[in-house]
């Protein structure tokens, strides 16, 4: 009687021990499955980053072609543009995103003072491409924190916060969304461009 007790403890406690393992490698995979996540939405930004950026110097060939007085805009842009490729070759999303802003801003300024512009169908396509890119960089973004949100929920929750723990996962940062002075109406002064 006293071996089949200690045989019955022995199996519970194996199986116990089985159950933990088990409930442990799923946590893992789930916090795996929660980072390559973040990372995609990661990648999913920067492409869009760099389908903005690869369009810029064909814009930028359009408006030359249509303001030749332009060389303050252009410089702007150029400037703007080079800003977006360090924060995209930095996994600086944020400022990628506040330059490729800004840069979008500038050239509809620089649209509404020549509105030859508006009338060169190549600058009309490139800039409706500009502003499908923009909604998908959005897009992206809302994508990677909502990932960002779960993935730090997920580490701070527990059990799965011990795994975690012995991971030494630490919580990531949202992309910072649109500043006090980004969300208000933007003024035009035209006497910046010349």
């Amino acid at each position: 009687m006293k071996g089949t007790n200690n045989m019955v403890i022995g199996i519970v406690i194996i199986v116990i021990l089985v159950l933990l393992v088990i409930i442990g490698f799923s946590i893992y995979n789930k916090l795996q499955r929660l980072r390559l996540q973040v990372d995609q939405s990661a990648a999913d930004i920067d492409v869009q980053l760099k389908k903005r950026y690869d369009l810029i110097p064909n814009l930028m060939e359009t408006v030359k072609g249509s303001v030749n007085a332009e060389r303050g805009t252009l410089t702007k842009v150029t400037a703007l543009r080079d800003q977006m490729k360090d924060g995209i070759d930095n996994k600086d999303y944020d400022k990628a995103i506040k330059a490729s802003n800004q840069l979008s801003r500038s050239i509809n300024v620089t649209m509404e003072a020549y509105p030859q512009l508006q009338s060169n169908s190549s600058f009309t396509s490139l800039m409706e491409t500009m502003t499908t890119i923009a909604n998908q960089i959005s897009a992206c973004q809302s994508a990677y924190n909502s990932s960002v949100t779960n993935y730090n929920l997920a580490i701070v929750s527990i059990p799965s916060s011990w795994i975690a723990n012995m991971m030494h996962l630490k919580q990531v940062d949202k992309l910072v969304s649109a500043s006090t002075e980004e969300q208000k109406n933007v003024n035009v002064n035209f006497d910046d461009l010349k």
